[in-house]
């Protein structure tokens, strides 16, 4: 067994429901526990979603997932934008993490939200769908990380993207077409992202504000420039309506696959090594 964790916490104990989407939850602790896996994945976030759905892509492998909230897939909080921004805070879905006093901020803690429920984070986020410039990744790779750089994470970036419109503020200022999405977007993956079909009339007088200040406006900040004014698209699934995250597709999409089990509302605290030929490995949670 390979232990591969993306988050120090993990799972409970679901309701094994009819629908597709929620096949692979495990109502009974002692099964999971009783199971065996080729991988176990101790916290089934943003990352963790992403690591069991592709390694369970092998038919012949089996991934099991540990995560300690819940599986919320119908859950109105958490699925309407418009809610996002009153998820932190809220124990039923973040664990409420503090920093330790600040000096400079007048010794008071920092609220750190982190999401507790499956998803993680990308469940509780304000769904704003960006990266960072060439440089930051660029730097990864220099600190001893080969294959961390811009080039070497595009492909990965794109992998997990399918953007479904083009920046409206670009189409009128260019001229593009609207199906031409930048070759720095992914299309194929699938976590959906667009831009809004509504801005406020604050925007364009802050546009030409910022212009006068010398800020340029950029149109393709996923190029690996981040730098000037830019209109960021969100993970929201314009079909529906619903924030897209990690549950709601790397798990949703494959929740069918044998081979990949979630047990939810159960916390990993102890991971046992087992000598093998001399060299200690991971063999059970």
């Amino acid at each position: 067994m390979k232990l591969l964790y993306s988050l120090p916490v993990a799972t409970y104990v679901g309701v094994v429901a009819a629908e597709i989407s929620r096949r692979g939850i495990l109502a009974d602790g002692a099964q999971f526990a009783s199971s065996t896996f080729d991988y176990i994945v101790i916290g089934g976030g943003t990352a963790g979603l992403t690591l069991a759905a592709r390694l369970s892509e092998n038919p012949t492998t089996t991934v099991g997932v540990i995560e300690a909230g819940e599986y919320l897939p119908d859950d109105p909080v958490l699925n309407t934008p418009a809610s996002a921004l009153t998820i932190a805070g809220n124990p039923t879905y973040d664990w409420m993490f503090q920093s330790v006093p600040q000096v400079y901020a007048n010794n008071q803690p920092i609220n750190l939200p982190r999401g507790k429920v499956l998803g993680g984070s990308s469940a509780i986020n304000a769904m704003i769908f960006n990266r960072g410039s060439k440089a930051e990744y660029d730097a990864w790779a220099k600190l001893g990380n080969p294959g961390w750089d811009w080039n070497g994470l595009l492909p990965n970036m794109k992998a997990a993207e399918r953007f479904t419109g083009v920046d409206p503020f670009r189409v009128n200022y260019t001229n593009a077409d609207p199906d031409d999405i930048f070759p720095s977007q992914g299309k194929n993956g699938v976590i959906a992202a667009d831009y809004n079909n509504w801005y406020p009339d604050l925007v364009l007088p802050v546009q030409k504000s910022m212009s006068k200040l010398g800020v340029p406006v950029n149109f393709d900040p996923d190029s690996g420039n981040a730098v000037g004014l830019y209109n960021t698209a969100t993970s929201i699934n314009r079909t529906t309506g619903r924030r897209s995250y990690s549950a709601s597709t790397y798990y949703a999409y494959n929740a069918q696959r044998p081979n990949f089990v979630v047990l939810t509302g159960a916390q990993a605290t102890k991971i046992n090594f087992k000598d093998t030929a001399g060299s200690n490995k991971p063999s059970s949670i």
